[in-house]
């Protein structure tokens, strides 16, 4: 990040920090910064949470901040502008899905993992964390005989 990105972001940190000014003499500095940190992380799913100072310091410009604290930053101004929070960090990409299924402008919370059968280069959400196929036919071939029966047959 440049220079002059690294100044655009302090500046609209600075215009965060003031919409929140309210609450700095209720929290204290400390506090504030952390309460600050704690919303920023969370708007861009980060895990550890950024520290107080950390936001405390790219304020005072000591600190450049990282490009994905650029996005919580524009992403924060946005929520800020009401913009729904589950769309304040979000990109547009191509989708291909079955007909019906899925609206344009839809919101996909979930994270792409590849078929696991071998050969298959399927990429796909799955509907549940457990899914290890893109569809039916890819996981019928790598399916274990149901009750050890000959086939696969049930009783």
């Amino acid at each position: 990040m440049d220079e002059f990105e690294a100044k655009m972001i302090q500046d609209n940190l600075s215009s965060i920090v003031e919409y929140f000014n309210g609450r700095r003499e209720e929290l204290g500095t400390v506090a504030f910064y952390g309460m600050l940190a704690t919303k920023m992380s969370r708007v861009v799913r980060k895990q550890p949470a950024w520290t107080w100072r950390y936001i405390q310091g790219i304020h005072a410009g000591s600190i450049a901040p990282s490009k994905r604290f650029a996005r919580a930053v524009n992403a924060m101004g946005a929520v800020l502008d009401e913009v729904p929070i589950a769309m304040s960090d979000v990109v547009e990409v191509r989708v291909f899905a079955v007909p019906e299924t899925v609206q344009p402008g839809s919101l996909i919370i979930g994270t792409t993992k590849p078929c696991e059968r071998p050969g298959c280069r399927v990429l796909f959400v799955p509907n549940v964390p457990w899914r290890k196929y893109c569809s039916t036919e890819c996981c019928l071939p790598n399916r274990p005989p149901a009750y050890g029966l000959p086939n696969g047959r049930r009783p």
